[in-house]
């Protein structure tokens, strides 16, 4: 037995240890040796499936969940026999450890998995049972339609009606299905928007942010998250019933919801008032939001701020920024603009960014937020993401020496981040050279062969010649293979070949696209097909041999790496 395998046979003792001490010390070595990425034998993951299902001591924290870790050890090997294993186990495992079954299974490609699921939550949502998790299922969106469609009826079922509800609503968002079941829905969207409307009104005369992210958040935020998916839905079912519902949601003193209420109004052609527009476009809470609606209306004109519209958006996103990373009971309070700086960004494109003091957890604290663009707009909502709060205090230097610390920091992390390296390929030097080289050793041999055979000395010195010229060639082009290569860094994307190199910036990249080589390339230079990079002209800036590189990560790494750009070039998808 390996040293691997035998820590996980004494984990799996400990964890069963009437001493939490003994439990915490073994679940910290779990996580250790999950870190250290070292395959355990298969019958060692499946005893840890097992034994994820079995009864364990009374939880003392919310560490103590053995089932919920030893499954999520087991979630990074991907076997055909572990996912039915934990279908097989599931009524044992704690209910984080059911949903860690469904994100395991959803990580599974292949159409049986999918069936898997939808078995599984057909024998589990009966009994209320099914665990689901909603952020991995939205990364599978079919399989979240075929869900919706099966089992929409559980919108009844008050333990998963929210859940289906925002299903339902990614589905429509999403366009995989058209807005269905209106008799079924609307009047069950009537009477939720009812018992909803009762419990928000318990806080509506009260509302304050600071109840609202302290006092109240353990149940407030839930209600409200409920009451904005049943207004977004009436986007996709409305009919005159909801006038009155968007009416009153509009005199809620909630911004989130009146600024919900007041976008779907918009929509359907209700009246909305300027007052309530101003009232959210100048809310902390909605700023933002309100003008990302209004975008996406194709209303954004209705802004009711004309001029400074960033002041509002930079305390907007700070504020969400804030909430959304504290699990703290506190939110930030008192923010204030101090100074705006002009930089440029990674391209050399003029940005400003916000340097903001604001009052969290008793504390004066500092924020730059930005980099809004300025080039195209000089109020646009716009950014290059780069928000983040300073840890230096508010009182350790004058206000001039945060700024030069900033752009200081700034540079330097410039230069960091340029070096990364987020993708890089060579091409395979071995299979390249195997051919040419069958070629010179039939030409060598066959030469010695009339050597040894009619003792024809023209045979072996073509033979010797044959050799040399075969050995210096093979080894030049193996020298010269050997410096080419194809690197994707942050901010740029290169091909040296062998020769000189070719560097594109990655924002002047207007479509990347895989296709056939001219067929003279494709006999004489073994490249079936050549991958061609197009500028913001529609000009061939950028040619790569397709068999140099895996073309479906190629592409990955270049989606994920320009989803920061304002304009994403278009990248065909591997075939």
């Amino acid at each position: 037995m390996s040293s691997h395998s035998f820590k996980l046979w004494s984990i799996m003792r400990d964890v069963r240890s009437e001493n939490p001490a003994k439990r915490y010390k073994a679940l910290f070595k779990l996580n250790e040796l999950k870190e250290k990425e070292t395959a355990p034998r298969g019958i060692v993951l499946e005893k840890l499936v097992k034994e994820a299902a079995r009864p364990f001591p009374e939880p003392v924290d919310v560490w103590d969940d053995p089932s919920y870790h030893l499954l999520r050890f087991v979630s990074d090997f991907y076997e055909d026999d572990l996912a039915q294993l934990m279908i097989d186990n599931y009524n044992g495992f704690s209910v984080n450890a059911k949903g860690e079954v469904v994100r395991y299974l959803c990580e599974l490609s292949g159409e049986k998995y999918r069936v898997l699921i939808c078995d599984y939550l057909e024998a589990s949502l009966k009994d209320n049972t099914a665990i689901l998790p909603l952020d991995a299922l939205f990364d599978e969106p079919n399989l979240v339609r075929r869900i919706v469609q099966n089992f929409y009826t559980y919108i009844e079922n008050d333990f998963y009606k929210y859940e289906f509800y925002r299903m339902l609503l990614f589905c429509l968002r999403n366009e995989s299905i058209i807005p269905f079941k209106h008799k079924y829905i609307v009047p069950l969207l009537i009477e939720d928007f009812k018992k909803l409307k009762e419990d928000y009104l318990q806080y509506d005369s009260s509302y304050d942010p600071k109840f609202v992210y302290n006092n109240w958040k353990e149940n407030y935020l839930a209600i409200r998250s409920n009451f904005e998916v049943l207004l977004s839905l009436i986007e996709f079912y409305y009919s005159d019933d909801f006038v009155g519902t968007l009416k009153e949601a509009m005199t809620f003193k909630d911004p989130q919801i009146k600024t919900r209420a007041a976008i779907i109004s918009l929509q359907k052609q209700i009246d909305v008032e300027e007052k309530i527009l101003f009232e959210c476009a100048t809310n902390v809470e909605t700023s933002e939001l309100l003008y990302w609606e209004l975008l996406r209306i194709h209303k954004e004109h209705l802004f009711p701020i004309k001029e400074n519209k960033q002041h509002y958006f930079a305390k907007s996103h700070l504020f969400n920024l804030v909430i959304d990373n504290s699990n703290e009971l506190s939110y930030p309070d008192q923010i204030e603009i101090i100074e705006k700086i002009f930089t440029t960004n990674y391209y050399g494109q003029g940005i400003r960014y916000y340097f903001i003091s604001f009052i969290h957890e008793d504390e004066k604290k500092l924020a730059w937020v930005g980099g809004y663009g300025i080039d195209d707009e000089d109020d646009s909502i716009y950014m290059w993401e780069g928000t983040y709060i300073d840890q230096n205090k508010f009182s350790d230097y004058s206000i001039q020496e945060h700024i030069q610390n900033f752009l200081y920091d700034r540079k330097e992390m410039i230069k960091e981040i340029e070096e990364t390296v987020e993708f890089t390929s060579r091409p395979p030097i071995f299979k390249m050279n195997l051919f040419i080289a069958a070629i010179y050793c039939y030409f060598t041999f066959a030469s010695w062969g009339g050597y040894f055979l009619e003792n024809d000395m023209n045979s072996l010195r073509f033979g010797i010649v044959m050799a040399i010229i075969g050995t210096v060639f093979i080894t030049w082009r193996i020298i010269r293979y050997n410096k080419v290569k194809v690197e994707l860094k942050t901010f740029t994307l290169s091909y040296h070949n062998g020769f000189k190199t070719k560097e594109v910036q990655i924002n002047h990249i207007n479509k990347i696209l895989n296709r056939k080589s001219p067929i003279l390339t494709r006999i004489f230079k073994r490249q079936p097909k050549t991958i061609l990079i197009y500028n913001e002209e529609n000009e061939l800036i950028l040619k790569i041999p397709a068999n140099y590189v895996n073309y479906e990560e190629f592409s990955k790494e270049l989606y994920s790496g320009t989803l920061h750009l304002s304009e994403q070039p278009y990248i065909e998808e591997a075939s």
